[in-house]
């Protein structure tokens, strides 16, 4: 278990809001993207049409998900020791940009899901589908921006995590789109 999950929600946002660092954005990026799975799993499991597979990945992706909260605190902790000369800042700054990547790999594998439940998810619960894929873009948009935050200091190739967030615009087009089609449906 990681230790972001053994926190009360008070106690995390507590930790996010005092003066240090870490955790940061790159953490709050990966609960969000968390917080969006959960969203489709409540979703799947009020609807009639069989989920289990959805389910499956959800349950998975929210584990690993605060996995990479937890990864991104200590791989920021490493860049903020290796630029006071403590560590090798090109692979500190490697692992995180890496960190944020893995966080946009799951948000992509669960745009699918987000027309899945939009289409065949229970009416009921269709504005949860639209916060999750709000929820989704931001963590998205979220990650780009810690990339290339790290990207910009780095003295190697940086091509992998350049191709690592070019499909983002597209995913977040996705998100726009559901939440948008879900809001003219409400309107």
């Amino acid at each position: 278990m990681t230790i972001l999950a053994r926190q009360s929600l008070q106690e995390h946002l507590a930790e996010v809001a005092r003066k240090s660092s870490t955790p940061g954005g790159g953490a709050v990026a990966a609960v969000t993207a968390a917080e969006a799975c959960a969203l489709l799993s409540m979703v799947a499991n009020f609807t009639k049409a069989d989920m289990s597979d959805l389910l499956l990945r959800t349950e998975v992706s929210r584990a690993r998900l605060l996995e990479l909260a937890d990864e991104d605190s200590t791989a920021f902790a490493s860049v903020m020791a290796a630029y006071k000369g403590d560590g090798d800042l090109e692979n500190a700054l490697t692992r995180a940009a890496q960190v944020p990547v893995n966080t946009i790999e799951i948000c992509s594998s669960h745009i699918a899901d987000l027309s899945l439940l939009a289409e065949q998810g229970n009416r009921n619960l269709i504005t949860d589908v639209a916060i999750a894929a709000c929820l989704l873009r931001a963590a998205l948009e979220s990650c780009r921006f810690n990339v290339l935050v790290n990207v910009r200091s780095m003295k190697g190739d940086t091509a992998a995590f350049t191709q690592a967030i070019s499909g983002i615009n597209t995913d977040v087009k996705h998100c726009n789109q559901v939440s948008e089609t879900i809001l003219q449906e409400l309107a």
